[in-house]
């Protein structure tokens, strides 16, 4: 991988005997994943209908059965909730150090990874929001990065300077797939960032369909007494394929129906998309 200096190389776990304890490495994976079932979500750090939304992006998370869970704005107790999961301690590698990732705010992104996993590396952005992109390397020249780019409307001259350097951290690998919480819409300025190489799967798959993320007119929990109605898509999945051995496979929304009246999982909606190796 190509990583600036900055960059902390984290060993994967996995769940034994011993608890949680490094495994894997280069030596283990192989050719590399011949698919990949990637979700994102930005599970929101609120505390409202804590517990009730934590339990569900879990029960989601295992009924996708994803090769790859990608997670922004994540907290401590949710760390705690996912690393005593036995259906996580079955299947998933994590970082080994969880506790940088979720920086100076108290929230971050964190990884699980499904398939052999050669090891993870977090590389901090320029931000005040303590924003970095974590990325894991799945051998076989693919990896899957997550990031959380910088909130609020001030925060826009951040979000191009820190994707570039997301894109360069992923830089190393023939096919790379960057997801998460960009907090910027297709409309924005910031689009002409996502360019060739690298492709939003969403309209491949949705063409014109908005697919809003941020949506207030049909997740109450993002609504804003006084304020008016957002919809947004800042939830997005990004895709370079130098080799174009991949194809994209069905991309949906997820957490889109309420958990519990005027509760919903989340107050973004998440995504969940298929990837699969020509010739496989």
């Amino acid at each position: 991988m190509d990583t600036s200096s900055d960059t902390t190389r984290l060993r994967s776990v996995r769940w034994g005997a011993k608890g949680w304890s490094p495994a894997g490495g280069p030596s283990g994976v192989g050719a590399g994943p011949s698919s990949l079932r990637i979700v994102t979500l930005n599970t929101w750090f609120d505390l409202q209908d804590r517990p009730a939304r934590l339990a569900a992006q879990l029960a989601t998370f295992e009924a996708l059965a994803p090769d790859v869970i990608a997670l922004q704005e994540v907290t401590a107790d949710l760390v705690r909730l996912l690393a005593r999961s036995p259906w996580v301690q079955a299947h998933y590698a994590l970082p080994e150090a969880v506790g940088p990732l979720l920086g100076d705010h108290g929230y971050g992104v964190l990884l699980l990874v499904r398939p052999a996993v050669a090891g993870f590396h977090y590389t901090p952005l320029p931000s005040e929001m303590g924003r970095g992109v974590l990325v894991a390397d799945l051998g076989g020249g693919v990896a899957v990065g997550t990031v959380h780019l910088e909130s609020m409307p001030e925060g826009a001259p951040r979000r191009v300077p820190q994707l570039r350097l997301c894109q360069r951290a992923l830089a190393g690998a023939r096919t790379a797939v960057l997801v998460g919480d960009f907090n910027f819409c297709h409309s924005y300025p910031e689009e002409a960032a996502i360019a060739p190489p690298w492709t939003d799967v969403w309209p491949l798959r949705h063409g014109d369909d908005p697919g809003w993320t941020c949506d207030s007119v049909n997740n109450t929990m993002r609504a804003r007494p006084g304020k008016p109605s957002k919809q947004r898509r800042y939830d997005r999945m990004i895709l370079r394929d130098e080799g174009h051995a991949w194809r994209v496979g069905d991309v949906a929304r997820v957490g889109v129906a309420p958990i519990a009246p005027g509760v919903w999982m989340s107050d973004h909606f998440g995504l969940v998309a298929d990837f699969r190796r020509e010739g496989h």
